[in-house]
């Protein structure tokens, strides 16, 4: 696998590949960048490596490489990534997203023709191509150029959102037949070990929790963009003791959000402040809660939720950093009635409580977190999902 960062231990796309590549008993190498962490990554902070730095974990092999070149703090290659698959022989080539190394992978392939090279594409309208100088430079021009010229040697392309099966169409002219949607999954057994082991009961002990108590989990990177403050208003609106919310993550430093979210608590006890926990604990606080709500912005922490069979409340508008606002296309999730959707243009603290406080007490909670868990097991378990990269016929 070839990807822009890597960050063993954790509980994203990449690592959970890796795992259960694993797991099916094969070989997984990882060729990556050296960020430490996602915040590193994000604000393009990297200390240079002179030597790739290898170490083992996920299952995994991983190598850590030094940078040939990095543009824009968007486009970076990697030092000595044939002369590594010359020595790995790989069967499969999975890349995250059209790096640059891409041309490497091809270069390997047209030597090894048996070898077989996937990308998956993450990229959207709301992520990615903020500016126009974003759309046509980095997207338009380097990134399709990169993708031209590999085109003929690509077997598959995956999205893993519709919103980025319809960016690679509209930016990158990839027709749709080529391209399909292969959702961000989750991490089954670690939620069944959590459920088997009563992880959630021991979070609701620790935090005083009453065991009657209607939990809500929220979480991530807790930046202005993903809306914590309204919900922190909406639960405070219900005005209901036996409402709590749980916030698991960790704010940005240096920014006043953070105190903004805190004092519309108005000092509440039943919202919990957790702060960032590691990613298998962020699962034992999804025990404890009986639904999940994000006002804003896409996560893997939906797929997680629903793995721990916690219905979702969404809000599909999103502004992003540059000020623009887009829908995420929330719909293919809900495929059992096991989302509320809040529409653009609909989302205030009055609706998100009324959503929350009807969904809380919904005589049928039971079975909508049991339609929720159904959802994950049918299109978001981690081995079906390494079944079909690996089935060559598709």
């Amino acid at each position: 696998m070839l990807c822009d960062a890597y960050y063993e231990g954790f509980q994203y796309q990449e690592n959970l590949l890796s795992l259960y590549f694993s797991r099916k008993e094969h070989t997984v190498v990882i060729l990556a960048g050296s960020f430490k962490n996602i915040f590193e990554y994000m604000n393009n902070i990297h200390v240079p490596i002179k030597q790739p730095i290898e170490i083992f974990a996920d299952g995994a092999r991983i190598i850590k490489l030094p940078l040939q070149y990095n543009r824009f703090g968007k486009i970076r290659k990697f030092k000595g990534v044939y002369s590594l698959l010359k020595q790995l022989k790989p069967d499969l080539i999975y890349l995250h997203q059209i790096l640059p190394d891409l041309s490497e992978a091809v270069r390997f392939k047209k030597n090894n023709p048996q070898c077989r090279i996937v990308i998956d594409f993450h990229s959207d309208y709301s992520n990615s191509a903020r500016s126009k100088l974003s759309l046509l430079v980095l997207h338009k021009i380097f990134r399709a150029k990169i993708y031209k010229r590999a085109s003929n040697y690509i077997d598959k392309i995956y999205s893993v959102t519709p919103s980025s099966a319809t960016f690679i169409q509209e930016v990158y002219g990839i027709s749709q037949n080529k391209t399909k949607l292969l959702s961000l999954g989750v991490d089954l057994k670690m939620c069944k070990e959590v459920k088997e082991n009563h992880a959630g009961e021991e979070i609701r002990r620790q935090l005083n929790i009453p065991s009657e108590a209607r939990v809500i989990f929220n979480g991530g990177k807790l930046t202005r963009l993903k809306k914590s403050k309204i919900l922190v208003e909406a639960v405070n609106f219900l005005q209901d003791p036996n409402v709590h919310l749980l916030l698991v993550g960790q704010f940005t430093k240096d920014d006043p959000y953070e105190e903004e979210v805190r004092i519309a608590a108005k000092g509440n006890p039943n919202i919990h402040f957790i702060g960032w926990v590691n990613s298998t604990e962020v699962y034992n606080y999804m025990g404890a809660s009986d639904i999940a709500v994000f006002p804003a912005s896409q996560t893997v922490l939906w797929q997680q939720s629903l793995g721990m069979g916690l219905p979702l409340i969404l809000g599909e508008a999103y502004i992003n950093e540059a000020g623009n606002e887009f829908c995420h296309d929330v719909d293919y999730l809900n495929i059992d009635d096991n989302i509320r959707i809040i529409r653009k243009g609909q989302m205030t603290i009055e609706s998100l409580a009324e959503k929350i406080h009807k969904l809380l007490y919904d005589p049928n909670l039971t079975l909508i977190k049991h339609r929720a868990y159904q959802v994950a097991e049918k299109m978001l378990d981690y081995d079906k999902i390494v079944d079909e990269i690996l089935n060559k016929s598709i």
